[in-house]
């Protein structure tokens, strides 16, 4: 082998040595990059499901305070609509009150009318008896149209009392429930079940919990329902009391005109 042919091939084995030394860092340049963003996501991922697992028991409370919030605003409207209605009766009550009031100014005018033009012990005896007849079927029409009146009320406070009872049992039953679901959402992440599959089944479970609660609250006897058959009775019962009232007086008119001389 001449000097020049061992020159020759040395100098080729330091020429491969150059390039082999000057790719292993372009190599390496290309694969930091994905070596470091794969190291960037597994940290981002731990990360995330850290953070998911840790704020678990926020979500829970931020939602329970919704909830809270909502179950504040029924409240408050119970209380409004209760007040309209206890001022509704009492003005009720009151106008009631005046015109009955009214009748039995008018009504004793009358009786003292009849009485003058009374001419006889027998006409004096029969304009007594009327009025006791008529007072009597008075007493009567108004203890049937008060009953009337104290069973329609009672039957709406009954109606809005088991309405809250169902809404508040509703609304109890759809709290505890979301509260069991985080619950086995953090018992899971205490036992290092995957976070995506403890995301998936909590939010399942809240959707499936709140499409629940809708067609409960849905389904709930509605008050407007139990209202129709009230509203039914009570005007089945006026209409009986001022039948009744009507046939007694006929029959008080009936025995006055039989004493008294045709005018």
């Amino acid at each position: 082998m001449t000097l020049v042919n061992l020159h020759q091939i040395m100098k080729a084995v330091f020429k491969k040595i150059i390039i082999s030394a000057s790719i292993v860092p372009m190599v390496a340049s290309l694969i930091l990059p994905f070596v470091v963003f794969a190291q960037r996501i597994q940290n981002d991922n731990i990360k995330r499901d850290t953070a998911f697992c840790s704020k678990i028991s926020d979500t829970l409370t931020n939602i329970e305070n919704r909830i809270n919030e909502r179950e504040t605003k029924i409240k408050e409207r119970r209380e409004t609509r209760q007040s309209n209605i206890d001022e509704r009766r009492e003005k009720r009550d009151d106008r009631l009150a005046e015109f009955r009031q009214k009748r039995d100014e008018n009504r004793s005018e009358y009786f003292q009318k009849l009485m003058e033009k009374a001419q006889t012990d027998a006409q004096k005896q029969a304009v007594v008896q009327f009025q006791t007849d008529i007072n009597n079927a008075i007493i009567a029409r108004k203890t049937a149209i008060d009953k009337a009146i104290s069973d329609f009320r009672q039957g709406v406070n009954n109606a809005i009392s088991s309405r809250k009872t169902s809404v508040d049992s509703l609304i109890s039953t759809y709290k505890n429930s979301i509260k069991e679901a985080f619950n086995k959402a953090q018992i899971d992440c205490d036992n290092g079940v995957a976070t995506s599959e403890i995301r998936t089944t909590l939010r399942t479970s809240l959707k499936e919990l709140r499409e629940k609660f809708e067609n409960d609250r849905k389904n709930l006897d509605k008050i407007n329902d139990s209202l129709d058959s009230l509203i039914a009775a009570k005007r089945a019962a006026f209409e009986k009391a001022i039948s009744d009232f009507k046939t007694a007086v006929q029959t008080a008119k009936e025995k006055l005109k039989a004493v008294f001389p045709e005018s």
